[in-house]
């Protein structure tokens, strides 16, 4: 998944203190991705209804 492939990059020892947070910015809105999930899945299930360039 992307944590994974970003804890690699970067080395990280403690990887399951690691999280990525996904922020709808026009609404506020907060969702902590799951480890294990793809670029595909997060795409999917999070800009279906949302453009890409409202998250951070």
């Amino acid at each position: 998944g992307i944590i994974q492939k970003i804890v690699d990059i970067h080395k990280v020892k403690h990887v399951a203190c690691f999280g990525l947070r996904l922020t709808h910015v026009p609404s506020g809105d907060i969702h902590w991705l799951h480890p294990d999930m793809g670029v595909s899945h997060v795409r999917e299930k999070y800009e279906q209804n949302r453009p890409q360039d409202e998250w951070r």
